[in-house]
This record gives structure tokens, sequence and C-alpha cells, in this order.
């Protein structure tokens, strides 16, 4: 009877969790390439201020700043799910320290705004590819 209860409470919390849009395991199928591609909010120009606004400035906290490559270039990976949320972010190839990733990762999770991609006229869950080139701030 238990491990019945149990079970059902782990499960109703699953169905909750999916139904919210906060697991990537709603995205049963990421496409890379979509008749439309998710867009945040009006376009690029929004993006590159909202990575201006509430990215670059954590570079700047970066422990080991003054080590750092001027114009660091990295590549993120973002996985947009079929609501228009940040279910999953990625920094292939960087050499930044996991901890400070980590940090970044999860206040790109909190960008709202995004419109999903979409195929056939669907919204699917779509993995964008986005170089961004972050400058610290010297002092």
């Amino acid at each position: 009877m238990k491990i019945r209860i149990l079970f059902t409470i782990f499960y109703l919390a699953f169905l909750f969790t999916e139904a919210n849009g906060q697991s990537i395991a709603t995205c049963q199928k990421v496409y890379t390439s979509v008749h439309v591609m998710p867009i945040y909010k009006s376009g690029n120009i929004d993006l590159f201020k909202y990575f201006h606004e509430e990215i670059s400035p954590l570079f700047n906290n970066y422990p080991d700043k003054e080590d750092m490559i001027i114009f660091e270039k990295h590549v993120i990976e973002l996985t947009i799910d079929y609501n228009g949320q940040v279910v999953e972010v990625n920094f292939p190839k960087s050499t930044m320290l996991r901890s400070f990733l980590d940090e970044v990762k999860e206040k790109i999770k909190t960008m709202e705004g995004w419109h999903p991609g979409q195929m056939n006229g669907e919204n699917v869950c779509t993995k964008l590819i986005l170089p961004i080139q972050f400058e610290p701030e010297r002092n």
C-alpha cells in the first residue's frame, strides 16, 4: 500500500512538472532546423540586449577575470520548448569554471519572452546555437 501511494505521489509530481514545461522531458524530439525558428521577444536586438544587460555583468564577477581572454567567444546551445521556455543551456568547449557556467545557465533559464519554433504550423522544441562574445569590464 505504501509503495503504491509513493508511486502515485511521484507520478503526480512528474505530471505536474511536465504540464508546466519545467522539464526537458517535455521535449520528446528536439529540432535543430524548423520552418520558423524561435525568436526572443521582437528579435535579435532584444536577445543581444538581454545578454548585454543580464549576462555580461556575471562575466565581470568571474574569479579569474584578469586571466580571462578579453574577447572570449562562447557558443551557447539553448533548447527552447514548445511553450517558449528555456529548458536546457550548454556551453560546449568552454574552458571556464563549471560553477560559474552553472550560475550563467541558471540565469539564462529564467529568460521569458521566447516565441517557440514551429514545424508544420505547430510549436516544437528547438535547439539554438548562438555564438556570443563577452568583453569583461577592465578597471
